[in-house]
């Protein structure tokens, strides 16, 4: 894990959005019971831009195709989606990151109001 290049991780992340756009809802089930808990810990864990940037598209293409599944889904502690994706926003926002964390946070947010509420 620690052995793969940062820019793979970003490169992956963008590959997976593009997979998850072009994708009819409802999501695959492991989309949403693997992948998803895999980007959020990489947007939490991550210091890197090209990874935060490419994780909050990643978050945002998941609430796009896949809200309703991500207020079903929990994780083993019984979290649910919606607390992750809202833990990658409030990351992002995070006033002690670096300015540029949450430079494309507006449109993760934008989306989370209008599928969420």
């Amino acid at each position: 894990d620690t052995q793969i290049p940062l820019g793979m991780v970003s490169s992956t992340l963008e590959i997976l959005v593009i997979i998850i756009r072009g994708c009819d809802p409802p999501l695959p089930p492991s989309f949403v019971n693997e992948l998803f808990s895999v980007v959020v810990q990489r947007v939490l864990m991550s210091e890197d831009p090209a990874i935060l940037q490419s994780g909050g598209e990643c978050i945002r293409a998941f609430l796009s195709k896949a809200s309703d599944q991500l207020v079903e889904w929990s994780d083993s502690t019984g979290q649910t989606g919606l607390h992750y994706a809202t833990q990658v926003v409030m990351n992002l926002l995070d006033p002690a990151r670096p300015e540029y964390s949450a430079a494309f946070v507006d449109k993760l947010i934008i989306v989370f109001v209008k599928k969420v509420g």
